[in-house]
């Protein structure tokens, strides 16, 4: 039987490895854990692993989010 959080057989897998299936919210990212709780990705990983999450922004979010942002309040100042 597969579903979240049940442990796929290496044997079912092309490679020699074994794979837990995690529920998460394809909205706002947080994890089901093995109850009902969820929780964001950060604490679930810092929880399991020795883990710990700094914030930074990747280059397709900085040119899709913040470079039009910045663009628009150097054009607001610019602005009489």
């Amino acid at each position: 039987m597969v579903g979240p959080g049940w442990p796929i057989s290496a044997a079912a897998l092309p490679t020699a490895v074994e794979v837990r299936l995690l529920p998460i919210c394809a909205y706002c990212k947080n994890i089901r854990d093995d109850g009902v709780l969820w929780q964001s990705i950060e604490r679930y990983i810092a929880s399991r692993f020795d883990a710990q999450f700094i914030r930074s922004i990747g280059p397709e979010c900085r040119a899709r989010l913040v470079t039009p942002l910045i663009e628009k309040r150097r054009q607001e100042r610019e602005t009489p």
